[in-house]
């Protein structure tokens, strides 16, 4: 599981792991809470959600934040550029697939 601990996401493989504030909590209760420049905005996710879904929101979040700029979104999530366009690129692909899936039933 992976868990915010300060600016950093932590892989925790054992509940005893587990900082105290979130040993206990639900499912209902995960919220991913970005920190530092994101303070106070959260990105809310459903259980049962993929990871790509997961990774999708934080992108667009993100990049919401900064205002288009893809340099300063790649700069807060830490990967290249070429990286993030990479997964912007592929999320079209993704969108327009969902969408004819969609006219087509």
């Amino acid at each position: 599981m992976l868990v915010p601990l300060g600016d950093r996401l932590t892989l925790v493989r054992a509940t005893a792991d587990l900082p105290d504030a979130i040993a206990g909590a639900s499912p209902d209760d995960v919220q991913i809470v970005t920190r530092r420049r994101h303070a106070g905005r959260r990105l809310n996710l459903e259980p049962g959600l993929t990871l790509r879904d997961v990774e999708r929101r934080h992108i667009r979040s993100t990049l919401r934040a900064v205002a288009g700029n893809r340099t300063g979104a790649a700069r807060r999530l830490g990967i290249s550029v070429r990286c993030l366009q990479y997964k912007l690129k592929e999320y079209a692909s993704d969108e327009r697939i969902e969408e004819a899936e969609t006219i087509g039933r």
